[in-house]
Order: C-alpha cells, then sequence, then structure tokens
C-alpha cells in the first residue's frame, strides 16, 4: 500500500485536448517540420565546436541543466534524463562536451528525430537559441529554421505569467497521500476566473492498470516506472484534484519576466523527447518541476536542497523561501472544503436543514421560510455543495443526485442573494505554514517493569533511565500541530527510535516503522466517512510474550471518529483492527488475532493537544495471549519547527503484570 507514496498517478496518460499543439508530453504528430530554404555552411561547424571549446560552454550551469547533468562521485557527469531522445550524441548521458558538439552537428543535418519527427532545431529550440547566444550564429552560414510547430504550440499557450500549484493532501489515496505539484502557464489577456483554461504542465509516471499495489509499490520505489511532463487543461486538473478527490489548492503566482517564460516554454517542449525514471522519494512529480524554474533562472538552486527525497510541500517551502519569487498566493478550495465553509456560518437547526434539503431536495424543511435570505442561500449553497460533491464534477454522475441538485440549483435561482464566500475563515492552512517534514528527536526517560521486561539478564526487578533518539524522514505525526497539514491524520515513514539505558551501558532499537498512518474521518450528518490505520512496523515488546525481541508488526484497522467543540476541540475515535506479529521468539514464530483501540484528541490550547489512548490485543493464533495498554502523550508547540513532548505509557498482559514507562523530549523538524 505503499503505492502511496508520492505523486504518480496510475494510469496516467498524457491525453491533450485539440486547442493545443501536442506537446509536453510532449512532441506529437507525424509531419517533419519543413526543412530550411537555404542550406547550412557545413565548414562552418568545425569553427563553432572549436569557440565553444574555448568558451568552456559543456561545463556552464544553463547547459548542464538543459541536459539535466549531475556530478558524479568519482568525478564526471551523468544525466538524469534517462530517455534516448534527450542525447545526440552516443556517450551523451554521461559526456556534456560530446553532447554539445553533437547537438551544433545536429543543427546543420536535415535529419528527422524521434519521437517528434523534427529536425534538431525544431526539437531542442532551447539549446539551439542559448547556443546561438552564446556563439553568436551566423545567420547566413546556419539559417534558423521556422519550426512552425514549435511556433504555433507557443503561441497557443502565450503566457504572460506562470502559477507553481500546489494540490493538498488525498489521504484515501496512497498515491496522493503527500500532495501533488505542477506548473499552470497563465496566458496573456486572462482574468481570474479564466484561469480555468490555461494549461497546466504536469509531470507522473505512467503505471500499467494491471500493476497491483504490491507491484505498483515495489516498481514506484526502484524506478520501474517511465515519468513523462505532459500538458492539460488547468479545469481538468481542478476536476480531479478539488471535484473527485476533495483537495484544496494553492496558486502561488510566479513573477517571472517575458524572457524567463520564454526558457521555461522552450525547455518544456524538449522534454517532450525524453523520459525519467520515476522514483517517489526523489525524482518525482515536485523534485522535475524544479528543473522548469531553473531553466527560467539558472541562479536559482532548488533542486539542491533535495539530495536524498523530495517531498511536494518541501518544494512548495522551497519557491516560496526564494526572495521575491512568488508575487501572490490564491486559495481555491475544494468542493467539499466550500461546504464545510458554509456549514460553518450556520446553527444547528440551520444545519439540520441543510440536511433535510440532502435527503428530500423537493421538499422544504419546517422554518426555513422564516430563515434571513443570507441564511437561506447559505442553506441552499451548502446543500448544492454536497450534491455537487458526491457527483466529483461529473456531468453523467448518478441520475437521482443530478436530479437532487437541480431541484436545490432552481429553488437557488428564485433567492437573488449574493455574499462574498472569500471572505469565510478557509479551512486549510498553505503547505509552507506547518512545520518541516523530517523530525530528529530526543527525550529523557524511566521505565519500570518486572524481571525481563528491561534487563533479561538481571534477576531482579529495577527501575532503567534511558535516552532516547528518534529520526524520521517524513511527514506528520498525529499529536503534531496539524497547521499546513490535513487535519487528525499521520504518515510517519521510516520512524526510527533508539534507546541507550546508562546503567547498563547498553543500547537498543525500540522501533523501526516501515509505514505508520493514520487518517480519521470525523462523522457528520452530511458526510459519513470510514477512518482507517495501517502500521507495519519493527516494534519492541515489553510485554514478555518474547524475551528480548523486536518483532515484525502487522496492524491495520478501520472504525469511525467523532468531532466536537465542547468548549474545547476535540475528535475521538474506535478501531477494530487485525494484530500479527513476527520473530523466531514466539512459539510457532508469530501470534496473531483481533484488537480494538479507542482513543481522544484534545486541543487544550492552538498549541497544546492531548492524545489518550486504550487499546487490547487478543491473540488466538501462534502464541496464545492477550495484551492491554494506556497512554497519554502531549505535544506543546514551541515554534513551527520545535515542539516538546511528554508520554506515558501502561502496558501489561497475560505474561506481564504490568509495564509502565514515562519520557520528556524534544522534537526538531526539518
Amino acid at each position: 500500500m505503499l503505492a502511496c507514496l508520492l505523486c504518480s498517478v496510475p494510469g496516467f496518460l498524457r491525453a491533450q485536448t485539440p486547442q493545443a499543439p501536442q506537446n509536453a508530453g510532449v512532441q506529437g504528430g507525424p509531419e517533419p517540420e519543413a526543412s530550411q530554404a537555404a542550406p547550412p555552411d557545413p565548414t562552418y561547424l568545425p569553427e563553432l565546436q572549436a569557440r565553444a571549446d574555448d568558451l568552456k560552454l559543456s561545463s556552464k550551469r544553463f547547459w548542464l541543466l538543459l541536459g539535466y547533468y549531475e556530478p558524479r562521485w568519482l568525478g564526471g557527469y551523468k544525466s538524469q534524463a534517462d530517455g534516448p531522445g534527450l542525447f545526440l550524441a552516443p556517450t551523451g548521458k554521461t559526456d556534456p562536451r560530446a553532447e554539445l558538439h553533437a547537438t551544433l552537428a545536429a543543427f546543420f543535418s536535415p535529419r528527422i528525430l524521434p519521437p517528434g519527427q523534427m529536425t534538431a532545431q525544431c526539437t531542442f529550440p532551447a539549446r539551439f537559441r542559448w547556443l546561438k547566444e552564446q556563439l553568436g550564429f551566423d545567420a547566413a552560414r546556419l539559417p534558423e529554421e521556422p519550426c512552425p510547430r514549435f511556433r504555433a504550440w507557443q503561441q497557443a499557450l502565450k503566457p504572460a505569467s506562470a502559477t507553481f500549484i500546489f494540490a493538498s493532501f488525498y489521504v484515501n489515496n496512497p498515491a496522493s497521500m503527500f500532495g501533488h505539484t505542477l506548473i499552470r502557464f497563465d496566458r496573456q489577456g486572462r482574468t481570474e476566473s479564466e484561469r480555468l483554461l490555461d494549461y497546466t504542465v504536469n509531470f507522473a509516471a505512467i503505471v500499467p492498470p494491471e500493476d497491483n499495489a504490491i507491484t505498483y509499490t515495489w516498481r514506484g520505489l526502484l524506478g520501474g516506472y517511465p515519468g513523462y511532463f505532459s500538458l492539460a487543461p488547468y479545469y481538468l486538473k481542478v476536476r480531479e484534484y478539488a471535484d473527485l478527490d476533495s483537495r484544496d489548492l494553492w496558486e502561488y503566482r510566479l513573477s517571472l519576466t517575458p524572457e524567463q517564460l520564454d526558457w521555461t516554454l522552450r525547455h518544456t517542449w524538449e522534454m517532450g523527447s525524453t523520459w525519467f525514471d520515476y522514483y517517489f522519494f526523489d525524482e518525482n512529480c515536485s523534485y522535475h518541476l524544479l528543473s522548469l524554474l531553473e531553466a527560467a533562472d539558472p541562479t536559482l538552486h532548488l533542486r539542491d536542497e533535495f539530495p536524498v527525497w523530495t517531498l511536494p510541500t518541501d518544494t512548495v517551502r522551497a519557491v516560496t523561501g526564494v526572495p521575491g519569487l512568488v508575487q501572490s498566493v490564491v486559495y481555491r478550495p475544494s468542493r467539499r472544503s466550500q461546504m464545510e465553509q458554509k456549514l460553518a456560518q450556520l446553527g444547528p437547526a440551520e444545519r439540520d436543514m441543510v440536511v433535510r434539503f440532502i435527503r428530500a431536495p423537493d421538499q422544504e424543511p419546517p422554518g426555513f421560510a422564516a430563515l434571513a435570505p443570507l441564511q437561506q442561500a447559505l442553506v441552499l449553497d451548502a446543500a448544492a455543495d454536497w450534491f455537487q460533491y458526491k457527483l466529483g464534477g461529473d456531468p453523467q454522475g448518478d441520475p437521482a443526485l443530478r436530479a437532487g441538485l437541480r431541484a436545490i440549483l432552481l429553488r437557488r435561482s428564485r433567492l437573488p442573494v449574493t455574499y462574498d464566500s472569500e471572505a469565510f475563515p478557509t479551512r486549510s492552512q498553505p503547505p509552507e505554514s506547518g512545520h518541516r517534514s523530517s523530525r530528529v528527536s530526543a527525550a529523557l526517560g524511566e521505565a519500570a517493569g518486572p524481571r525481563g521486561t528491561l534487563d533479561p539478564f538481571t534477576p531482579v526487578k529495577r527501575r532503567g533511565d534511558f535516552l532516547e533518539l528518534g529520526w524520521y524522514p517524513g511527514f506528520h505525526e498525529l499529536l503534531s500541530d496539524d497547521r499546513g497539514y490535513a487535519p487528525d491524520s499521520q504518515i510517519l515513514l521510516g520512524d526510527t527510535r533508539v534507546r541507550y539505558y546508562p546503567e547498563w551501558e547498553r543500547a537498543t532499537l525500540e522501533r523501526f516503522a516501515i509505514v505508520d498512518a493514520i487518517s480519521l474521518f470525523p462523522l457528520t450528518p452530511e458526510i459519513r466517512q470510514p477512518s482507517w490505520k495501517m502500521l507495519f512496523a519493527f516494534q519492541r515488546t515489553h510485554d514478555r510474550s518474547c524475551r528480548d525481541c523486536v518483532p515484525f508488526v502487522a496492524n491495520p484497522g478501520i472504525g469511525v471518529s467523532g468531532e466536537a467543540q465542547w468548549g474545547l476541540h476535540w475528535v475521538a475515535y474506535a478501531f477494530a483492527e487485525a494484530d500479527a506479529r513476527l520473530d523466531p521468539a514466539y512459539v510457532d514464530g508469530y501470534r496473531a488475532g483481533l484488537a480494538g483501540r479507542v482513543g481522544i484528541l484534545v486541543d487544550l490550547s492552538p498549541s497544546w493537544r492531548a492524545h489518550l489512548e486504550a487499546a487490547r490485543s487478543d491473540y488466538t493464533a501462534g502464541q496464545k495471549g492477550w495484551t492491554s495498554q494506556a497512554a497519554l502523550t502531549q505535544r506543546i508547540t514551541l515554534g513551527q519547527n520545535l515542539e516538546l513532548r511528554v508520554d506515558g505509557l501502561y502496558l501489561e498482559g497475560d505474561r506481564q503484570p504490568g509495564y509502565r514507562e514515562i519520557k520528556v523530549g524534544l522534537g526538531w523538524f526539518y
């Protein structure tokens, strides 16, 4: 289920609309470009190549950017691009100088290149323009070709600006848990309301629809899928993210000059000739979009901030962290968020009317006529949002839903009331407002338990003090501050904790979580959605069921949760779970059974959250027995990237009279 991981889209097709030339997937169409009227002078080529060597153009940053060249540890370069269409030299993937020489030679050749079936000048307009500027091409000896398809595509987009867009987290789809980014080319002359017609450039993996979750995860982690750039109208992306997946969109208008926009377009066109091995953690949707911005402005070093892994939220921070790069920010709430914004303006009786309209759109609820016109409009609009949310933007969706929406809209059309919904408080915060996605932690603690719990070689019951160090590369914990993240959710990857007991001079692995995810969806009269959890980890047991072991734990669950504002904001939940533990120290090497879990999250203040949880597991297969535990954890936010934690745990079982521990520590996000 790490199918997960970043922004690849199963079954993604690089489909284009008739209005845009087939590019950004990008180059398409079978017809070759018309060759120039006057042939170039072949004796001019050696002169240009020699001048390029004198100027050391092959080591210039912009040339390396165009070829996605990265320095190798042992010297030299290697391109991140994997599709052969980007390289004109046999050794072009690892030799920038050979590729530059081959590119200059190709500019003199009428040869048609795959996959776009164009000459080199028209396949690589960014290379041609840059080399022309650096070397001062003599137009009589190397004429510039007209490249009608590229010019038509360029004219069809004709951007006056560009916008970096973040689609928020969609926790119910593992492939979208971390959000997604894309770039929109804002056409000249568009008003803000017409932005839906503009085109976006996207980078995603193409995954065969028959691949199952295990195959998808394995290949995605190892770069087993090709990733392509593609173009699509923004309204299709809004429908996909905001309507179907209920994901809010944050739009960051960039302050790119016309010159920089031209470089971005040219480089985007060139990317149609290649593909990249897609990796969930590093060479993903967000990482390669940053390369388009670096091509616009080579002084930017955005990708340098991500040497190991790249998460979409971190790329937003990288972009917004460049002084002057972001001009303005626009929030585009999903249909569900729009409904929740309106519901927040209504009282209990009015919210009940919304539910009644949802259940019977043709019947007016009692008391509706007595409401003020503005409140009537909010009730009807919230009901209309619900129908549109359920339809997911599909005009050919469920007939009953379409009929209900039509009835609500007809009633609303007879109510000439307007209001500014943008004045309502937003239901989410921009991603850069939250903590960073990696965390290191240190805690001091004390543990107590009967013989064998902490030190199996000590024959008496005793206490033990410990120092615990922790680290996870991503992403967000249930107890941490929700600002900028999906509320009431948790996604931890690689969560590692190591303890050191000074008295015994002993270090132990406490936990290594491959994935630890929780998503709480509080039930409301309007939306009923199950909550779920998933844990796959190596986790030390303190219940004496096995001697000093760290079993592999598989613990998925499904449940319900509820939310209320009774003086304080709280969320309560209950889960039914499966619990399996594998270790050679167990009888038959494992124990498995069913479990139950209940808990409550309480926001005691804007910076103070408490989490009380109790769980019990009954193992009926393998090594039989039971365990139960209660835990109280608290988080106090000290800064955007700093938190104080106080954790307490009590555990007992059929082989364990009782184990307890308490620890206090700090967590720092980076």
